[in-house]
């Protein structure tokens, strides 16, 4: 079929109203690809001029430019440099990650550009397609269907009853009012992105503990459900993604918790940069031995205003007491996840912290670790959910036998009837 003066050859994709498929110009044989639109109303056509407007504005390296189009007879299309493949593919065929990284900067860069003068409101991995150029894997975003230019656009276009985007990428307001969104919306996808490409992980089963830690506040920031909470443009995003490894950051982190001290101020806003090089270092030693020191106010504050960062330390903490630990800092781990219960009522972290203590004090025969699990057990025998908690944590003979010693005998005829 030949439209336009293309020849059709392989259809590439199809969605919404229009289908892409790989073509050849007949006046000099070369290869493109084509989108073509299957129009039903003026409404669609509309939003199809529009696109080809607005993707034709954005001039850069990492944005799918336009080539040829038609608008005035039907079938609308428009014409496009043809890509090796699209992110999504990409994805399952690198694995290294510094090249992952390097794609990911350079889709940051197009969406930082785009920014200027449109927000997309699709970004996803099929609407970013791989060139090579020069021998480099080069993105480029494309699709801007859905796109509404920063400043002023029509209002015609979308209903607010129904959202426009993708599953898993959307963000929680696009579902809400999409014509109110603003760049924030793709900072949220970008988040996203940046998780798939990372873990290798499908987005549906979206998991922050599978994100090596270096990762874990820049895609947490960037997906988080409120836009206020999130980075308020790409270059904080990148800026974060290009310091993510400190040279030291025990000594960072030391002076970070001097400062918050100083000012006496425990705000999340205060505490955020903490919470950060806590969750990218968890993974050292030497950050995590020093999780008992942090004063009380700023755990208090770590846990009410970073819960999803804080809680994937204290499992990276938690992991690293499993197994053997020295006599003596069993009875630090105690004291800690003493004070932590005390200062949250999350169940996950109240969870971990029961769990824990129960088998530490039997593994390890420590009276100290005994005496804070009965505390804790004792204290709280009326509340349903912690006796639950419990009864898991003493399933194994060993651990019941030592923590029975140290329940009353309230505690434990509420654990035998439950």
């Amino acid at each position: 079929m030949i439209i336009g003066g293309y020849e059709l050859m392989d259809e590439i994709g199809s969605g919404g109203f229009a289908d892409v498929y790989k073509c050849k110009k007949i006046s000099d044989g070369s290869i493109k690809a084509i989108k073509i639109a299957d129009l039903n109303d003026d409404n669609e056509k509309i939003r199809f001029k529009r696109e080809i407007r607005m993707q034709s504005s954005l001039t850069h390296k990492n944005i799918v430019p336009i080539l040829d189009y038609n608008t005035v007879e039907e079938p609308f299309f428009y014409t496009m440099p043809l890509g090796k493949m699209n992110l999504e593919r990409y994805i399952e065929k690198v694995s290294v990650e510094e090249e992952k990284i390097e794609i990911f900067k350079d889709i940051a860069e197009g969406l930082k550009y785009a920014h200027k003068k449109v927000v997309h409101r699709d970004l996803k991995p099929g609407n970013i397609i791989i060139f090579c150029e020069d021998g480099v894997a080069t993105p480029k975003i494309c699709d801007f269907g859905l796109g509404k230019f920063s400043i002023r656009d029509s209002t015609i276009l979308t209903k607010t009853s129904h959202y426009v985007g993708t599953p898993y990428y959307i963000a929680p307001e696009q579902l809400d009012n999409p014509k109110t969104v603003d760049k924030r919306s793709d900072i949220y996808a970008l988040g996203k992105i940046l998780y798939i490409m990372i873990t290798g992980e499908n987005v549906y089963s979206y998991d922050i503990s599978k994100i090596p830690s270096e990762y874990r506040y820049i895609i947490t920031k960037a997906c988080e459900r409120n836009p206020d909470d999130r980075y308020q443009d790409v270059d904080e995003l990148l800026k974060d993604l290009d310091q993510r490894l400190p040279k030291d950051p025990l000594k960072l982190i030391n002076e970070e918790i001097e400062k918050i001290v100083d000012s006496n101020d425990y705000s999340k806003f205060q505490t955020e940069f903490l919470a950060k090089i806590l969750s990218q270092n968890s993974i050292h030693d030497e950050i995590l031995l020093m999780l008992p020191n942090i004063p009380k106010k700023i755990l208090k504050s770590l846990l009410d205003n970073h819960k999803e960062l804080f809680f994937i330390v204290l499992t990276d903490y938690d992991d690293s007491v499993k197994g053997e630990v020295n006599y003596n800092y069993c009875d630090v781990v105690a004291d800690f996840y003493c004070e932590i219960f005390k200062l949250s009522e999350s169940l996950e972290v109240r969870s971990l912290i029961i769990n824990r203590l129960a088998k530490l004090g039997a593994h390890h025969n420590r009276y100290h670790v005994g005496q804070t699990f009965s505390r804790i057990v004792n204290s709280n025998n009326n509340n349903i959910e912690i006796m639950l908690m419990a009864k898991k944590a003493l399933e194994s003979k060993e651990t019941r036998e030592f923590n029975y010693g140290y329940l009353t005998d309230k505690s434990i005829k509420i654990l035998e009837r439950i």
